[in-house]
């Protein structure tokens, strides 16, 4: 798992998607998967779950508190929020 997920439009196992999308946003399992793709979990506390080496990796970048002083979402400007709403309805009507 990365940092996003798709559902392709006419899916018929909607069910199943949404209970694949649970069980790849739970820690232990985005952990384990950390090992296969080594890309960093947007799961927090799945750090906790991955192997020796990534462990490591992971503490060396983000040592102590550093991780609660990132903020991944900086201030919108007010305009920002309009423009990407007429952006998405763009989009998604194309």
């Amino acid at each position: 798992m990365v940092d996003g997920m798709a559902m392709p439009v006419g899916a018929k196992n909607i069910d199943q998607i949404y209970e694949f999308i649970k069980f790849s946003y739970e820690a232990k399992n985005a952990g384990k998967a950390i090992d296969d793709h080594g890309y960093n979990s947007p799961v927090l506390g799945a750090d906790g779950f991955a192997g020796a080496a990534y462990k490591k990796n992971f503490s060396d970048a983000y040592p102590g508190e550093s991780l609660s002083n990132l903020n991944p979402w900086p201030p919108q400007a007010p305009w920002y929020g309009e423009v990407r709403t007429e952006y998405e309805n763009k989009f998604k009507s194309a």
